[in-house]
């Protein structure tokens, strides 16, 4: 499964959610959990992730929170552009 484009867009209200970019990495990791899920998989199926950021200095912050999302699963390959 190639799942493409996914922003921090709160799908039902269009909005950025409130908090910083921790809450909208949240919001990505959830977004993507929820089509994985509707798949019949899950986030030990990911075998890359392609991260964009605007700014590098939240690097640290992205990372963490990416981390804390896919637990024991070691993180798949991921690529912050």
């Amino acid at each position: 499964m190639y799942i493409s484009g996914q922003t921090s867009a709160d799908p039902f209200t269009g909005k950025a959610p409130e908090g910083g970019i921790e809450a909208e990495v949240n919001m990505c990791l959830t977004r993507i959990s929820h089509i994985l899920e509707s798949a019949g998989i899950d986030k030990t199926h990911v075998v890359m992730c392609r991260i964009y950021l605007k700014d590098m200095s939240f690097w640290k912050e992205v990372n963490r929170v990416y981390g804390e999302f896919f637990g024991d699963h070691t993180p798949p390959v991921q690529y912050m552009v």
